[in-house]
């Protein structure tokens, strides 16, 4: 090897890993600098006690002839909100020194603590980081952006929705619909998405995935197309009280749209306004009603209305 000095100088050196039972895992390492000095090397185990959960002993030989031993368990910080730590103790010429950490990481930002003594020597540092913001009428306390980007959610003014990123729920709507989702790769494709089954009967879904490119530092606003709607499951009869005839074609005024009756005279309506029209058809006769005003609440689902008497002429 050379160095950009031009001093140069021969390394040998060998590696050796060992796979163990329970995931554990076993490296050997020694080298020496053949043109002076003595050799250097070590022996690490490292022993997995969960998926975020290690511990790990190792001694190490310097070139100047000193050992370093070490113990030490670590848990690693969760990607969504949760703890995470770090206890440790060496022991070289110097003496014996411990260290500790821990890590919080929530929605609104991290803290920590790392602590060490040696000897009569103890330092302790406490650190917290953040970022604050405001989009969209959203304003918001989250983890540092730094390099990356967000993202405002709006979602039809529904709340309690889970917002998806990458198909990791990251965030849930509050009372107006908006839901800040941090962590986004910036120029690169973000897929988010929503679930359909936890949104309430009463709105209409115009699509449940959205994928954007945001620029690095930036925030974004991701409008997906929902909103609520009424909508109401009818009973319909004809003028001898017999129910309309199932295939028949119900038109709603306004909007034009067209339903077709089920079983017992059942049909679904969707997207009604106040004082909507039906009309409806089938072979060999026809009827027309004025709906009542729609019931519009989202805990109970499209209200049950009927039977009602479809006797009016289309």
């Amino acid at each position: 090897r050379s160095t950009w000095n031009d001093d140069h100088f021969t390394l040998a050196s060998a590696n050796v890993g060992l796979p163990l039972p329970g995931n554990a895992y076993l490296t050997f390492n020694a080298g020496k600098q053949l043109e002076h000095g003595g050799w250097f090397g070590g022996v690490q185990l490292v022993v997995p006690l969960d998926g975020r959960t290690s511990a790990a002993a190792s001694s190490a030989h310097r070139s100047d002839g000193e050992w370093t031993h070490t113990l030490q368990a670590t848990r690693s910080s969760p990607s969504g909100p949760g703890w995470g730590w770090s206890v440790a103790a060496a022991d070289d010429s110097g003496g014996t020194r411990a260290q500790g950490s821990t890590e919080y990481i929530g929605n609104h930002g991290q803290i920590g603590a790392e602590a060490s003594v040696r000897g009569d020597d103890a330092d302790v540092r406490l650190r917290a980081a953040g970022a604050i913001g405001w989009l969209h009428g959203l304003a918001f306390a989250t983890r540092r952006i730094d390099q990356g980007a967000f993202a405002v959610v709006h979602v039809g003014d529904v709340a309690d929705v889970p917002i998806s990123l990458s198909n990791q729920v990251v965030a849930s709507t509050n009372e107006r619909g908006l839901a800040l989702v941090p962590r986004l790769l910036p120029y690169q494709s973000n897929h988010l998405t929503i679930h359909p089954d936890q949104l309430p009967l009463n709105v209409e879904i115009r699509g449940v995935e959205e994928d954007v490119i945001p620029y690095a530092r930036s925030g974004l606003l991701v409008d997906f197309p929902v909103r609520h709607t009424h909508a109401a499951l009818l009973v319909l009869q004809d003028a001898h009280g017999d129910p309309v005839p199932a295939g028949a074609k119900v038109t709603v005024t306004p909007g034009n749209l067209s339903f077709v009756v089920f079983m017992r005279g059942e049909v679904y309506l969707t997207e009604l306004e106040d004082h909507s029209r039906i009309d409806v058809h089938w072979d060999g006769g026809g009827c027309a009603l004025s709906l009542p005003q729609i019931p519009d609440d989202a805990t109970t689902g499209a209200p049950h209305i009927g039977p009602l008497t479809c006797a009016g002429t289309p």
